[in-house]
């Protein structure tokens, strides 16, 4: 009575309040349209939940989702068979069809597991043949990146016999006895004269990262912020909580181990652990903090990787060295003939080498599998990205513009940032997704409301596709977001 309103006149039955809420959602994610007229990338990953039936066995569920220019969309979190690349295949592309998106999918982006990108069996190839035209395969750089840090982490730290790895255990569990002022930097004093000019550019490349206030993730940020206090170039008023530390978590093993070296001197470690997360702790702050905050730029890809391969040679000592490049070597997949392309718009690039990359494309093709290097195949640091260029090369640029032919590779280099054509392709390379952080997103929604609201298959669908239209209306959850959002 004190809103205004007559009681009579209020449904107070649950069921009656269930029964419009189930038709409500319905009718508002029927109504939902989405028909774009861009470019779009595919992006899925699988998880295995429990099952809506029984809450006990468990099922595969397949997050797909796409996007592109100014936008992205879930299709749908189903079940599939299994984890299989067929099957996972024939869920994306019932999702896929449903949708009528068949003619915007230039390209796919993936972790590079082996039911996704064996050339026989995998996922990839059979969504590939089975929209009948060439895409763009866009192997998640942040992926590739934890890989390497994997390896090299086992090999100085070892194995872990569980899902947890003991060292990191520790420090969590000592934590509030750990005195945040005293951390404990690098000793630039025990650099040699190479190491120690590459250490303060480092840290002036991680302090403009941190100007740039664009962190996609808060661990993002972090360590940043760590990289940079270990390298001597300020300590931050305060470090997080430790966070999730297990063998999953994909920065778990960056950010503990640097964290650790901070501290290292108010924890208790054996002389091998120690000798171990420094050299651990050492490769991420003065090589791979760089590389996996520029892992989202598409156009950096394929100077980035020579870059690292030869940074980590340069700076790093022989065991760490080899042990990353080999890692690296297992997945050049933006060296490749296919990929290459994407390096013409890389502003890092003088007009002199993209004439010179522009002329490899007129190059015929030299391997049988233009989608990645093989590993075992030597590599010359020393070569030009022109010579990874072939034919095969402007393919990506033709996705990226629907098809056309890619005109401005007609004209000198100088003059591309003022050609139409070049811009709408460099536009759209830009906004590329080549990690995979959409696809964990979408398992991370079906985590957190699988069987919270629905037991029912369709209503959860439903739901999914209303929860993230709120999440996109109302990104964050701030009192100053809301209110734009009413004022509008």
């Amino acid at each position: 009575m004190s809103l205004g309103h007559d009681i009579e006149h209020i449904t107070v039955s649950r069921s009656s309040i269930h029964r419009a809420r189930v038709k409500n959602r319905e009718e508002i994610a029927m109504s939902l349209s989405f028909k774009p007229e861009v470019p779009l990338v595919l992006h899925w990953d699988g998880k295995l939940l429990p099952s809506l039936a029984d809450g006990r066995s468990l099922e595969e569920r397949v997050a797909v989702l796409v996007s592109g220019e100014n936008t992205e969309e879930l299709l749908g979190v189903p079940v599939s068979a299994d984890g299989t690349g067929q099957a996972v295949a024939e869920t994306v592309l019932k999702l896929v069809r449903e949708s009528s998106l068949e003619g915007n999918i230039i390209g796919m982006a993936f972790d590079t597991t082996a039911a996704k990108t064996g050339m026989v069996q995998g996922a990839c190839i059979r969504i590939e043949r089975a929209l009948e035209k060439p895409l763009v395969w866009l192997a998640c750089r942040h992926h590739i990146l934890e890989v390497v840090l994997k390896d090299v982490f086992e090999v100085y730290m070892g194995p872990s016999s569980g899902p947890n790895i003991a060292l990191f255990k520790r420090l969590q569990n000592r934590r509030p006895i750990v005195d945040q002022s005293r951390p404990q930097p690098l000793t630039p004093t025990a650099l040699s004269s190479d190491e120690e000019a590459h250490r303060l550019e480092m840290l002036g490349h991680l302090k403009r990262l941190l100007d740039c206030g664009h962190h996609p993730r808060e661990d993002y940020k972090e360590i940043i912020l760590l990289s940079v206090a270990y390298l001597g170039g300020g300590v931050p008023t305060s470090f997080r909580a430790p966070g999730a530390y297990h063998m999953a978590r994909w920065m778990a093993k960056a950010i503990y181990a640097v964290k650790i070296m901070l501290f290292h001197d108010q924890l208790e470690m054996s002389r091998r652990e120690l000798a171990g997360i420094r050299r651990v702790a050492f490769f991420v702050t003065m090589v791979y903090a760089k590389y996996w905050n520029e892992a989202m730029i598409p156009s950096y890809a394929a100077k980035n990787d020579l870059d690292f391969i030869t940074d980590v040679k340069r700076i790093c000592d022989n065991g760490v060295a080899s042990v990353a490049e080999r890692a690296m070597r297992r997945h050049l997949w933006y060296l490749s003939e296919n990929l290459i392309g994407l390096a013409i718009f890389d502003d890092r690039i003088s007009p002199e080498q993209k004439a010179e990359m522009v002329e490899g494309m007129k190059r015929p093709s030299t391997t049988k599998n233009p989608r990645r290097p093989e590993s075992k195949t030597p590599i010359n640091l020393n070569r030009p990205l022109s010579a990874f260029c072939s034919v095969r090369s402007m393919q990506v640029l033709k996705s990226l513009l629907g098809g056309q032919q890619p005109t401005f590779l007609e004209l000198s280099p100088e003059t591309w940032n003022t050609d139409s054509c070049f811009k709408c392709a460099k536009k759209r390379a830009g906004v590329l997704k080549v990690t995979n952080d959409l696809a964990e997103r979408g398992i991370a929604l079906i985590q957190r409301f699988l069987g919270n609201r629905t037991k029912d298959e369709r209503q959860t669908q439903f739901l999914l596709k209303l929860v993230r239209l709120h999440t996109k209306a109302v990104p964050k959850k701030t009192k100053a977001e809301l209110k734009k959002k009413v004022l509008e």
